[in-house]
C-alpha cells in the first residue's frame, strides 16, 4: 500500500527540483552573464591602459627625440645664398627712380627681416643622429622616425626608405602650442600597422659648420650632437598642457654663443612623427605588452573562478534546500495528515449496530471536511441496504413460511384419517399448486441475484414488438376476464426493435399481471404500443385499479415492497415482480416511469431504443 505521506512527499519535492532547477538555471545564466560582461569591461578596460601606456611611452619617446633634434646652421651655405641673392639684386633692371639695386643690397647687407631669414632658412638643416639615439639595435627596426620643419621633410629614419609619413591635417602654424601630442595609427607601405605620435616643439639644441668670409674653416667646432644650448633653449615654449606627460631632456642654457649674433632670427619649429610597430616583437611594447597580458590572464582566472564558485553555491544551495526539504517536510507532512488519522480512527469506531460517524465534520479541515461528509452519506447507504437485507432476510422467511405452512397444514389434515382416492388427488392438487408458488417465488429471487452477480446477460435480436406484444395479450385476456376486467390493446401494424426478447416479455408479462390483480371489480387494463421520434418503442400499461400516493412511487421499484401491504402475501406478490421489472428496463437501456393516484389507477410507461 503506498503512503500518502511518502507520495505527498515525493511530489513536493519532484516540485521543488524542478522549481530550484528553473530559478538556479536563470540565476545562473544572468549571473554568469553579468560575470562575462563585466571580464569583457575589465578586458576592455586593460586595453585601454595598454594603449594608454603604450601612448604615453611612445610620446615620452618622441619628446627625447624632439630633445635630440638640432638645428645645424651653415655658414658657407648661408654665405653661397647670400651672394646669389646680392648677385641676383644687381643683375636686376633698374626701376623708375634707379634705386632698387641699392636698396635690395642695402637690406641684404644689413642684417634684416627678409634677406636674413630666407639665407638663415635655407642654410640651416635639422638633424638627428641615429648612431647617438639608437645603441640597441633591436629596437631600431620596429621605430620609425621623421622630422619635419616648416619648408617641409627634413630628415626620415633608415627603415622608411624614402617613404615620407603623411603629415595631412596636422596645422603648420608657428603661434600655437609646443609640445602637443597628436595621435593616430596608419598601415606603411609594407603592411605594417604603426602607432604614430606626432610633436610640435622648437629647436633646442644648435650648430653650425662651414665658413662665412673665406676663413680656414675652424677645428674646435662641437660635433652637432654635442653643441651648446644657446638661443633656441632660451625661447622654448611653454611646458606641456597638465597630464601630457613631462619634457625629457636637461634643461637648456641661458647662455647665448656670440659667434650666432648674425642669425638673430626666429627660433625654427619641426615637427616630429615616432611611429612604432604594434606587434609583440617591438622590443619597447614587451614590458607593456605583459603587464596586460598578465592583467588579462588574472580577469580571465578571476571570472571563472567566479563562475565555479557560483556553479558551487547554487549546487550546495539545491542540495541543501532538498535535504532540509525532506527532513523538515516529513514532519510537516504528517503534522497536515494528522485530520485523516483522527478520521481513521473515527470510521475504526463504526460497528455494526452503530453506523454514525462519531466526529464532527466541521471540526476537520475544509479538505478533509467533503470526504467526512460522503463517508457519512456511504455509511447512511450502507446502512440502508443492511437494514434492507435483514428486512429481505425476514420477507424471504415470512414469504416461504405461508405456503410451507400451507403445505404442512393440508398434508396433515389428509393424513389423519383414511380418505378416498378422490380426496386425495384434491389434496394433492392442493399441494402442486401452493409448490408452484414457491417456485415462482425462488425464481425471481434467482433473477435478482443473476441480476445482481452480473450472470444474466443481455442477447438483443430483432424483435416484433406487436406479434411480442400480442402473445402477452392472448395469455392475460383471459385471466381479465375471468375477474371480470376490460382488457384493451393498442399495437401498431408493424415495427421491429433490436432489443432482448426474453426481458422485454418478462417486463410486459409482469406489469399486465399487476394491472390485472390490483385492480377493481369492472375495471380496465389497457396495453398499448407505438413507435416514439427517436426510432424506439413506447409500451404502455394502464388500469383503473386502486392507484398509489405519490409518496410511494419511487419504492415501489425496492426488493419485497408491497404498495398494498393489507394484502396477504403469496408467491406471486412477494414484491419483486417491479423490481425485476426496473432491472430489465435499465438493462435495455429504456426509461421506466410511473404516474399514479389514489382511487384513479396507475399508468407505467417504459421507452426503449432502436438498439442496443
Amino acid at each position: 500500500m503506498k503512503s500518502i505521506r511518502r507520495t505527498v512527499l515525493l511530489n513536493v519535492l519532484l516540485l521543488l527540483v524542478i522549481t530550484l532547477g528553473v530559478v538556479s538555471w536563470f540565476v545562473y545564466r544572468t549571473s554568469a552573464a553579468a560575470l562575462r560582461d563585466k571580464q569583457r569591461a575589465a578586458r576592455d578596460l586593460v586595453e585601454l591602459r595598454y594603449e594608454d601606456r603604450r601612448d604615453e611611452e611612445l610620446r615620452n619617446r618622441a619628446m627625447e627625440l624632439a630633445y635630440n633634434v638640432q638645428s645645424n646652421f651653415n655658414r658657407t651655405k648661408f654665405r653661397d645664398h647670400w651672394i646669389s641673392s646680392e648677385l641676383s639684386a644687381l643683375s636686376a633692371a633698374l626701376s623708375p627712380r634707379g634705386q632698387f639695386p641699392l636698396l635690395t643690397s642695402a637690406a641684404i647687407a644689413v642684417p634684416g627681416r627678409v634677406s636674413l631669414d630666407f639665407n638663415a632658412w635655407t642654410a640651416t638643416e635639422l638633424k638627428l643622429h641615429e648612431e647617438e639615439v639608437y645603441r640597441d639595435l633591436d629596437v631600431t627596426p620596429h621605430e620609425y622616425l621623421q622630422i619635419t620643419g616648416d619648408w617641409g621633410v627634413g630628415w626620415t629614419s633608415h627603415n622608411l626608405s624614402g617613404r615620407p609619413l603623411p603629415m595631412a591635417g596636422v596645422p603648420f602654424a608657428r603661434d600655437g602650442e609646443s609640445n602637443v601630442a597628436r595621435f593616430d595609427s596608419l598601415e606603411l607601405p609594407d603592411g605594417t600597422t604603426v602607432r604614430r605620435v606626432i610633436v610640435r616643439a622648437p629647436v633646442t639644441r644648435f650648430a653650425r659648420s662651414g665658413t662665412f668670409w673665406l676663413r680656414p674653416p675652424r677645428f674646435d667646432e662641437a660635433h652637432p650632437s654635442r653643441a651648446v644650448v644657446g638661443v633656441a633653449g632660451a625661447a622654448r615654449s611653454p611646458g606641456p598642457r597638465p597630464g601630457s606627460g613631462p619634457f625629457i631632456g636637461p634643461p637648456p642654457s641661458t647662455l647665448i654663443d656670440p659667434r650666432v649674433d648674425i642669425l638673430n632670427y626666429p627660433l625654427p619649429v619641426f615637427y616630429l612623427q615616432c611611429a612604432w610597430d604594434v606587434s609583440t616583437d617591438n622590443p619597447r611594447l614587451h614590458a607593456l605588452i605583459g603587464l596586460r597580458d598578465e592583467q588579462l590572464a588574472e580577469i580571465d582566472d578571476e571570472t571563472e573562478q567566479s563562475i565555479r564558485h557560483l556553479r558551487a553555491t547554487l549546487g550546495w544551495t539545491v542540495f541543501g534546500a532538498l535535504a532540509a526539504t525532506l527532513l523538515i517536510g516529513w514532519l510537516l507532512v504528517g503534522l497536515g495528515l494528522f485530520p485523516l488519522k483522527r478520521l481513521s480512527y473515527a470510521v475504526s469506531r463504526i460497528s455494526a449496530k452503530d453506523f454514525l460517524l462519531p466526529i464532527d465534520p466541521k471540526s476537520l479541515p475544509k479538505e478533509v471536511n467533503p470526504v467526512a461528509d460522503r463517508l457519512s452519506q456511504a455509511l447512511a447507504q450502507l446502512q440502508a441496504a443492511f437494514e434492507r437485507e435483514k428486512r429481505a432476510a425476514a420477507d424471504i422467511s415470512h414469504e416461504l413460511r405461508t405456503p410451507l405452512a400451507a403445505l404442512t397444514t393440508t398434508i396433515e389434515v389428509a393424513c389423519r384419517k383414511p380418505r378416498t382416492a378422490e380426496q386425495y388427488r384434491e389434496t394433492l392438487e392442493e399441494c402442486r399448486v401452493i409448490a408452484r408458488q414457491m417456485s415462482q417465488l425462488v425464481e425471481r429471487m434467482l433473477v435478482l441475484a443473476w441480476i445482481d452477480a452480473g450472470a444474466d446477460e443481455v442477447r438483443p435480436e430483432p424483435v416484433e414488438v406487436g406479434d411480442l406484444v400480442g402473445g402477452v395479450a392472448a395469455i392475460a385476456k383471459p385471466l381479465a376476464e375471468v375477474q371480470g376486467l376490460t382488457f384493451k390493446v393498442k399495437l401498431p401494424t408493424r415495427m421491429t426493435v433490436v432489443t432482448d426478447p426474453d426481458k422485454l416479455r418478462e417486463v410486459v408479462m409482469n406489469l399486465t399481471h399487476n394491472a390485472i390483480e390490483y385492480n377493481r371489480p369492472g375495471g380496465e387494463v389497457e396495453l398499448y404500443a407505438a413507435p416514439d421520434d427517436n426510432g424506439g418503442v413506447v409500451l404502455e400499461v394502464r388500469d383503473t385499479g386502486i392507484g398509489m400516493p405519490p409518496e410511494i412511487h419511487e419504492k415501489i421499484f425496492e426488493r419485497f415492497f408491497r404498495g398494498d401491504p393489507s394484502r396477504q402475501a403469496t408467491g406471486v406478490h412477494a414484491g419483486l415482480g417491479l423490481a425485476i421489472v426496473k432491472e430489465y428496463v435499465d438493462r435495455l437501456g429504456g426509461r421506466l416511469t410511473v404516474d399514479s393516484a389514489v382511487g384513479k389507477g396507475s399508468r407505467f410507461r417504459i421507452e426503449l431504443p432502436n438498439a442496443l
